[in-house]
């Protein structure tokens, strides 16, 4: 031993945690050796990091003071508050003082209970004292100087010496062969040795040689070409050759395992009850009775007994790797029914309690690792491989598990640590048997990564895109491309993807991209973008959009699909906001020629509108009186109305057209007071606003009327005004021609003469023209 260090850490409340870290060696190999203790028991725990490194955590029951961090090559301490933080840079065990291996639940061990004294063991390479061997004994490390090697002597089972040399160097090279794993040359050693006959390692060939042909029984399963008679004729030999042997317990159990296998239900039970009789406690027992479950099982009607046999084993066995396989064998049983959550919650146990057995079963570990996932229990699936990669990363299946584990990450949801393993998969195995799967699922997981430049994810995706154009991959980078288009306003190139988006089940996101460019449309009016977008996609733009959406309507004439929008709020609560959506209505009623639905609106609105005070909208007249007129039915109502138009608004340029409404009525009527009437207004209102749509057509309506009503004088007057006007020439023959017919009828012959020559000297022929040379020719005569 060399290099201690002792460590005192001062609590603040009376009590004191010491810290003594030692080093020694084992096989020329160093280890470092960490005592902690405590006068109240307290718990250390090895947790993992995200990086798959182990690390120990100590939590004390009351605060310590703050102390210096302590390293040596192998550990490094820091404590802080309630807690001490050992980081190795090497492998580690834990264990605590005075185990007694006493468990309710076996699989929950003590570890995670607390104690006052706790011990850690960092090391590089596996040492002695940490070897797992199916033979107990001390292991004392003896290092030679350079020279003759002292010679002790072989030994036998018993612990005898032996004569026989050559015997117990064969007998070494069984054992070897049996704990390199190789099986087939322990039964060939085992056989050559038993040759003999004789001598003192025959009853250890023997068992040996019993134990490499269970093993390989139990490694090929059915294919096995162990001979069971053979096994069985061997142990009962070996059996009558040792009866008092240490090792008989095992023997009897390889003997009722054999049994059972073969369906040999008496026979088995015969050998297991002579180990639960006289070997109760013994491990051996235990396994002898998890075989029987085994065959039980196979009997369908006996799978509830063959649980309990297991459970039974798991509940009153203090041996945990005994505790482990049985709680494995349930999880199987599980899991071959599909219980997965009851096969989740026993194997959990072995998984939080015993690495070792995880790594001594690797297959059997592996494939539950597979079948959780598969039942999308990922959490579990991710903990089992994690223990399994720690193992030999030159070992095949690791290879396997590694691209397992980044995929499970992935489809648990956990894509940016799915990501960063396949990239250590790829640093890790450039050759690997996996790369290929392993390359496409990183390319596919930059979808799902935390990349917040919109760039690169942009270019990541087009990437996908180019490659995987028959991949399932290709409709979600189409979609996640299109989302990211719409999230920057990139709406052009959006609707540039429009087919293969359709083809993709993407509709929706042209559709709502469509949705958002026409909001942003309305908001500065540019309607015809807007219309574009509504007409291509059918879009029904959101509530707050809907009244820039129904100017824009209006703007283009498309009356119909503003009057969708209008009449869903002709019910509105809020009573000014439902009788401006009214009035709305009530215009695009008037648009469409919907007469009687103008006139029966129009009513509602100045019902409404008086009750909430307003004239805002009195201005309907105008419509109502038009769709009056139009109905033809309501004559009087139309002449209300446009008396009301007059009174609300005396001078409004809209009333020249509603006159004309009345004249056209009054025509038709020959009700000559009204045309003289309402032709009067409109010659003043034309005048006023400084137009003459209506000329000369209404001045000669108004000049036949006041001839009809016989004031020739006042229709003359009238007449001889538009003389002067702008006329075409059929029109100032026309209005000579009344000048001169009306300067006759008040006497005036000279100036009726005259009106008739400058009738005939315009030079369009016209039957004003002829008629005027036939009043002249009369005049003459």
């Amino acid at each position: 031993m060399k290099n201690i260090i002792y460590l005192i850490l001062f609590a603040l409340h009376g009590y004191a945690a010491s810290l003594t870290l030692n080093e020694a060696k084992d096989h020329n190999q160093s280890f470092s050796i960490l005592h902690i203790k405590d006068d109240t028991p307290f718990l250390c725990e090895i947790k993992m990091r995200d990086d798959f490194k182990d690390i120990i955590v100590c939590t004390f029951q009351e605060r310590i003071a703050p102390t210096i961090s302590q390293v040596n090559r192998d550990l490094s301490i820091n404590s802080s508050d309630n807690k001490i933080e050992i980081i190795p840079s090497i492998k580690i065990k834990l264990q605590y003082l005075q185990d007694d291996f006493i468990m309710t639940n076996v699989i929950k061990q003590k570890i995670k209970q607390e104690h006052k004294h706790w011990i850690v063991v960092g090391y590089k390479d596996d040492i002695a004292i940490f070897q797992h061997s199916k033979e107990r004994g001390i292991d004392f490390d003896i290092v030679y100087q350079d020279g003759e090697l002292p010679f002790v002597g072989s030994l036998d089972l018993d612990g005898l010496p032996i004569v026989q040399k050559r015997d117990a160097f064969e007998m070494r090279y069984i054992r070897e062969a049996f704990e390199e794993q190789k099986f087939d040359r322990v039964i060939n050693l085992a056989d050559k040795l038993l040759k003999e006959k004789s001598g003192t390692f025959i009853p250890e060939a023997k068992l040996y040689k019993l134990r490499a042909m269970d093993m390989l029984a139990w490694e090929m399963g059915e294919e096995s070409d162990i001979d069971n008679d053979e096994l069985l004729n061997l142990a009962q030999d070996w059996i009558e050759e040792n009866p008092s042997s240490k090792h008989l317990s095992e023997v009897l159990m390889y003997i009722s395992k054999t049994y059972y296998k073969l369906g040999h239900m008496n026979k088995g039970d015969e050998y297991s009850n002579v180990l639960k009789d006289e070997f109760f406690d013994d491990k051996f027992n235990k396994i002898a009775q998890l075989h029987k479950g085994d065959r039980v099982y196979k009997n369908r009607k006996r799978r509830a007994e063959a649980l309990k046999i297991y459970k039974d084993v798991l509940y009153k066995t203090d041996d945990l790797m005994i505790a482990s396989l049985a709680a494995s064998k349930i999880t199987k049983r599980y899991l071959d029914n599909e219980n997965i959550d009851l096969a989740e919650e026993f194997y959990k146990k072995v998984v939080d309690a015993n690495e070792l057995y995880l790594k001594e079963q690797m297959h059997e570990s592996y494939d539950f690792a597979k079948q959780f996932a598969d039942a999308k229990k990922y959490d579990l699936a991710i903990q089992i491989i994690g223990i399994l990669i720690s193992v030999d990363s030159k070992n095949k299946l690791v290879d396997e598990m590694r691209k397992d584990i980044g995929y499970w990450y992935e489809l648990s949801g956990n894509k940016d640590a799915a990501f960063g393993l396949y990239r250590q998969y790829l640093e890790d195995y450039p050759n690997g048997d996996y790369i290929g799967f392993v390359k496409s699922r990183l390319d596919k997981t930059l979808l799902d990564i935390n990349e917040k430049n919109a760039t690169k994810k942009m270019a990541n995706i087009d990437n996908i895109l180019a490659k995987y154009p028959n991949d399932p991959i290709y409709k979600k980078a189409l979609i996640e491309k299109a989302q990211i288009l719409i999230e920057n306003g990139k709406y052009k190139k959006l609707f540039a993807l429009e087919k293969e988006l359709k083809a993709n089940d993407g509709a929706k996101f042209l559709q709502y991209g469509a949705q958002k460019k026409i909001s942003e449309d309305l908001k500065i009016f540019n309607c015809k973008a807007a219309m574009y977008l509504l007409d291509e996609y059918n879009i029904t733009v959101e509530v707050q959009d809907e009244e820039r959406l129904f100017n824009c309507l209006m703007k283009f004439a498309k009356y119909k699909k503003a009057l969708n929008i209008s009449q869903k709020y002709l019910e509105d609560k809020v009573l000014p906001k439902r009788l401006k959506w009214m009035y709305q209505t009530l215009k695009l009623y008037s648009k469409l020629d919907k007469n009687k639905s103008v006139v029966m609106l129009g009513e509602d609105i100045e019902k409404l509108s008086k009750v909430l005070n307003t004239k805002r909208y009195d201005d309907i007249v105008y419509e109502k009186a038009e769709a009056y007129y139009n109905l033809q039915e309501y004559d009087d109502m139309m002449l209300k109305e446009v008396k009301k138009a007059e009174e609300l608004f005396p001078n409004n340029i809209k009333n020249i057209d509603l006159f004309s409404r009345v004249l056209r009525y009054a025509k038709n009527k020959k009700i000559d007071m009204l045309i003289v009437s309402y032709a009067q207004k409109i010659i003043a209102l034309q005048k006023r606003h400084k137009i003459s749509d209506y000329s000369p057509i209404v001045e000669l309506d108004y000049i036949n009327a006041l001839k009809r009503l016989k004031q020739y004088s006042k229709a003359l007057k009238e007449d001889v005004k538009l003389i002067y006007m702008k006329l075409t020439d059929v029109q100032r023959a026309n209005v000579l021609y009344i000048a001169g017919e009306l300067s006759i009828k008040t006497g005036k012959e000279k100036e009726a003469k005259e009106f008739f020559i400058k009738c005939g000297e315009i030079v369009e022929d016209s039957s004003w023209q002829r008629l005027c040379a036939e009043n002249l020719k009369l005049l003459d005569e």
